[in-house]
């Protein structure tokens, strides 16, 4: 045995139950949680009263003065009535946190109604929902063709150029959340090349992301997984996140076959003959390296951390720039997107339903490959407004359902665009993935010091 007797023991006596019986939040609410509990600390110091026995025996004259006292000192960044709500609910679960007590009298939940009506009356607070930007395919066309054509988007190395245009062509197709994106590694990835359903020789490559650090308010969820299909014919490549992903791995060497340095070689693989897939297995020793990663200074210039996730902070105002520069009316950040996503297939009817039916495991193995790879597609093309077929199903979207619904990226949007000089000559310079391994290794090479 490990531990004794004495040892478990000694661990019930010691146990600190209020501690380790409180639920554990993610890292923004534990932030929320935090501020309000420091706030209510501040409040109790500066009124002379005792924090923990004042919240156990709570009352609606101490809230009111609470919140009064709150509301001026967060003059100007508290300036939504709704905002109220949060920091109540913030500060009940704070009381629960530091006193045990897990109920609130009914007549004090009942009276904080027209506490936070009165004041956010006599503070003059904003009632309006405040206006949520949602981008759609056109506009994320417009901010990548400036995040690779402008001289005013430049970047402390070419790498964040690379990953900002990943994580805007992933929000969009996923939905997910920047926490979520930001927190892929290595060992979330996985490549496989798929027999070409339209019996051609070119296998098909599907890369699948595991979203694992999803928001969990209620309870634990199976892990998000999601694929990128190498999609033929891709009518616009400059929102194909297929390409910008590859780049990335091979700028990283991820592939743990040493032969596989570069796009071309992946695409001469064959899966060998009675076979149906072939899983391309990336480096054992990267499992925990971020995918989206920061920069750091070194005495040779400006390099890419190896284990150093990019952060929140850092992502933000580059995109916010990126719109600003582009001509957005309103700010432009991760979640834009993630509502573009949730409008688009909201719009459309069409997201298959996946069926299980008893079958040989070979033939299984291969229906599922082609589930994901099928499913992730129309998902996408749903997303990106696409009018294309994928194999084995229907048009995901016709071209009046597409102006009915007013669903982004339509054909006419691409007849449209084809005219423009700056954007043919921009498709031709992104049609080949190593170009964006080239700029990579430019950018690397020379501290990062390049403008587009």
């Amino acid at each position: 045995m490990e531990h004794s007797p004495e040892y478990y023991q000694q661990m019930e006596d010691d146990l600190n139950v209020l501690e380790f019986t409180q639920r554990v939040y993610g890292r923004g609410s534990e932030n929320m949680l935090s501020l309000v509990k420091n706030f209510w600390y501040q409040y109790c110091q500066f009124t002379k009263k005792n924090p923990v026995a004042t919240l156990e025996g709570i009352s609606i004259n101490v809230l009111y003065a609470f919140f009064d006292w709150l509301l001026r000192e967060r003059k100007g960044s508290l300036g939504a009535a709704s905002s109220l709500q949060t920091y109540w609910n913030a500060l009940c679960l704070v009381r629960k946190q530091e006193t045990g007590c897990h109920q609130i009298d009914p007549l004090i939940k009942s009276q904080m109604h027209g506490v936070r009506q009165r004041l956010a009356i006599a503070h003059n607070l904003r009632k309006d929902k405040k206006k949520k930007p949602v981008l759609h395919a056109e506009d994320e066309f417009e901010l990548l063709k400036t995040l690779y054509t402008s001289t005013e988007t430049t970047f402390p190395h070419e790498r964040y150029r690379v990953q900002l245009a990943l994580v805007m062509q992933l929000a969009g197709i996923t939905g997910n959340r920047p926490s979520a994106l930001l927190s892929v590694r290595y060992q979330h990835i996985k490549v496989t090349l798929l027999e070409d359903p339209g019996g051609g020789e070119q296998p098909r490559v599907l890369i699948e992301i595991v979203f694992h650090h999803t928001k969990g308010y209620l309870g634990e969820k199976d892990a998000n997984e999601f694929g990128i299909p190498d999609v033929p014919n891709e009518p616009c490549l400059l929102l194909c996140p297929h390409i910008t992903m590859i780049a990335l791995l091979f700028a990283d060497q991820a592939f743990a076959a040493p032969s596989l340095t570069s796009p071309e070689q992946l695409f001469r693989l064959r899966i060998a003959p009675g076979q149906k897939q072939l899983p391309v297995p990336l480096k054992e020793e990267m499992a925990e390296r971020p995918l989206f990663r920061r920069c750091k200074n070194t005495v040779e210039g400006i390099q890419i951390s190896e284990e150093q996730a990019l952060a929140d902070t850092t992502l933000r105002p580059q995109m916010t720039n990126l719109g600003i520069i582009t001509g957005m009316e309103l700010p432009t950040g991760p979640y834009t997107f993630r509502r573009g996503n949730g409008q688009a297939l909201d719009n459309s009817s069409r997201l298959p339903r996946l069926e299980t039916t008893d079958r040989p495991d070979a033939s299984r193995q291969r229906d599922e490959s082609y589930d994901r790879s099928s499913t992730a597609e129309k998902t996408q093309s749903c997303a990106t407004g696409g009018g294309r077929s994928p194999p084995g199903g229907e048009t995901f979207t016709s071209e009046a359902e597409v102006a009915a619904t007013n669903l982004p990226r339509s054909e006419a949007f691409y007849r449209q665009h084809k005219r423009d000089p700056h954007i043919r000559s921009l498709s031709t310079s992104l049609s080949s993935s190593s170009q964006f391994e080239t700029a990579i290794r430019e950018g690397s090479s020379n501290g990062g010091q390049r403008e587009v």
